[in-house]
């Protein structure tokens, strides 16, 4: 089955919950949700560069959480990108979350300590905050620490 924008990855079925953002082309013009109510929305969208086919794809977030300063979570980035293009290339649309990673090994012995204890929460609230913030459909975590692990 050919994918929601066109690509050959079967990810029409995941389009749900992102109609509420990008518009709903099936809502009456008026309704809400309706792809003329979410005009503005659908404008910052253009604004950041989607065409009008990535309003029909799934929004699928890539949550990443990145630093180049620690060896467990450096190459996040760089893979958030390659899943962002297998994403696109399978019919949806990445949404990159990337949020802070603090490292116990790096801040130990330091009143940056007090930061590392509490970074789990802070990086499950950047991802649950950009997911469901952009109404997204699905969800990729990447982990690579014991705080980015049990966060994502």
């Amino acid at each position: 089955a050919a994918g929601a924008g066109g690509g050959g990855g079967g990810t029409s079925g995941l389009k749900k919950q992102s109609y509420k953002i990008t518009g709903d082309p099936h809502c009456p013009d008026g309704a809400p949700n309706s792809a003329v109510k979410m005009t503005c929305s659908r404008s910052n969208f253009r604004a950041a560069g989607w065409k009008e086919e990535d309003f029909r794809k799934p929004i699928v977030t890539i949550a990443a959480p990145y630093s180049n300063s620690m060896p467990c979570n450096n190459q996040f980035r760089d893979l958030a990108d390659i899943l962002a293009e297998e994403i696109e290339r399978l019919g949806g649309k990445a949404h990159l979350a990337i949020t802070p990673v603090i490292s116990d090994g790096q801040t130990q012995g330091t009143k940056a300590m007090r930061y590392s204890l509490v970074s789990r929460e802070v990086i499950t609230d950047c991802i649950e905050l950009m997911h469901e913030g952009y109404c997204a459909d699905a969800i990729i975590s990447l982990g690579g620490c014991d705080k980015s692990v049990p966060a994502a």
